[in-house]
């Protein structure tokens, strides 16, 4: 999925500290799913590394910074950044989680430029991920109806613009039978800033969106969220896969993925690549280099496919997908989740103990569920940890996900 060349996966998460639904700097751990060579920084539990190994899923190496900030401790640690430079003086690409201001210092400061990665500058990122910038390009291709109905309001929007938006939006998409009406800010998860309008909460989610440019937009009721994702290495475009997603409101909670997209049916897995890859395909020409993801919403009885937002950097998706590339099975399926454990459930071992042989992934049997991201579980307030159920159809592989989460929260 992501080329020929070696990948150094380099995940410092951040830019989500106003995240409130998730434990977002212990996500570096699930980059130990991806295999090559791994950094990890002072924080990451590894407890998990002897299984993986015995599973074959470990990575060929895993470096350990000794900092919660991994530039920073790449940068004071001569030793390991020379490794570093050596290893993509010899072909290998560096990749981060998501473009950012510190990757760009510290791209700068090792000498390295963003041609050997597999990421891109920010300000290319941006171009593609903001919801908004989105929404123009399209207007730019005349790709508009790839959208619901919207409207765009700048940062400086007054109530009375917004009044004006929200019913110019229901005026256009009364034609669709829809009604509802959404507000999204452009540069947050939509489980963080999204806001119902006539909800019970909408007047305070608004009341917070001050001097923040915001979309509104067209409601589309009852639907399922799907999403595919392609992957960008020295302007190759490379299509993985689609998921539908699961989902709790507005937060995304995992994907389900399988071989030959079998999770949908194959016009609407048609119908979201034909929407999807002239973005795709526009962020080549911006330079763009990496993962991208788009998600979409699917009105099944109207048979209606809608982009919502593009995700101009590593998605949730990545990790299953590139499991499955490294196990090399013909017939797969991975439904993937987080979730919160019982109180009593506080470490890998105690997840491995209560899933049992029965359960954990066997590569023997190719399937099993590969538990991640256990060092989540000691955070104060986010315990969250991740389920991975691999099997042969994704009908099992959701049976055996679910099987799983009733067993560690019973």
């Amino acid at each position: 999925m992501f080329g020929k060349d070696p990948i150094i996966h380099l995940h410092q998460i951040t830019g989500y500290e106003d995240v409130k639904v998730l434990p977002a700097a212990r996500y570096l751990e699930r980059s130990l799913l991806l295999g090559g060579r791994v950094y990890v920084n002072n924080q990451t539990d590894l407890t998990c590394l002897p299984w993986l190994e015995e599973v074959g899923l470990a990575p060929e190496r895993v470096i350990r910074v000794p900092n919660e900030c991994m530039f920073t401790g790449l940068r004071d640690d001569p030793a390991l950044m020379a490794e570093l430079r050596e290893a993509i003086a010899h072909g290998a690409r560096l990749m981060f989680f998501r473009p950012t201001q510190l990757a760009v210092e510290f791209i700068k400061g090792a000498g390295l430029t963003w041609d050997q990665t597999a990421s891109c500058d920010p300000d290319v990122a941006d171009h593609i991920g903001l919801k908004d910038c989105l929404r123009l390009i399209a207007e730019k291709l005349g790709l508009e109806r790839s959208f619901p109905p919207y409207a765009l309001l700048r940062s400086d929007w007054s109530m009375a613009e917004l009044n004006v938006a929200i019913a110019a939006v229901r005026k256009n998409s009364s034609d669709l039978g829809m009604s509802g009406v959404v507000v999204k800010r452009t540069d947050l998860v939509s489980g963080e800033g999204m806001g119902i309008v006539g909800s019970h909460d909408f007047r305070n989610f608004i009341e917070r969106q001050r001097r923040h440019p915001l979309i509104v937009e067209a409601e589309i009721l009852p639907h399922t969220s799907i999403s595919n994702q392609w992957c960008v290495v020295n302007g190759d475009l490379v299509y993985a896969g689609t998921t539908r997603q699961i989902m709790d409101g507005f937060d995304r909670q995992g994907d389900v993925i399988a071989s030959d997209d079998g999770v949908l049916p194959g016009a609407v897995v048609e119908k979201l690549r034909r929407l999807a890859e002239p973005f795709a395909r526009y962020a080549v020409e911006l330079g763009y280099n990496g993962v991208i993801g788009f998600d979409a919403v699917w009105h099944e009885d109207k048979n209606l496919v809608f982009l919502t937002e593009a995700n101009a950097r590593v998605t949730a998706a990545t990790y299953p997908f590139g499991v499955a590339k490294r196990l090399g099975y013909k017939d797969w399926a991975i439904a993937s989740k987080t979730m919160i454990p019982a109180p009593w459930i506080e470490t890998f071992n105690s997840v491995r103990g209560r899933l049992g042989n029965s359960l954990l992934f066997n590569p023997r049997r190719q399937c099993g569920v590969v538990p991640y991201m256990t060092g989540a579980l000691s955070h104060p307030t986010l315990r969250r940890m991740g389920l991975m159920a691999i099997a042969n159809d994704s009908r099992r592989a959701e049976q055996t996900l679910a099987e799983a989460e009733k067993r560690l929260t019973s």
